[in-house]
């Protein structure tokens, strides 16, 4: 049973990384499109 134990940690170990993961590149993304915004704010001022 000792290996079917060790399966499962292993298979938790990989969802929690995924799970990280996932979180990186929404934050990344969030992160990209308030930059965008934030560089097309002086663009647009003089337009307003």
């Amino acid at each position: 049973m000792d290996w079917l134990v060790e399966r499962f940690k292993f298979y938790l170990a990989v969802l929690w990384r995924l799970k990280q993961t996932q979180e990186w590149v929404l934050a990344a993304r969030r992160g990209a499109i308030e930059h965008a915004f934030a560089l097309a704010k002086p663009l647009t001022a003089p337009l307003q």
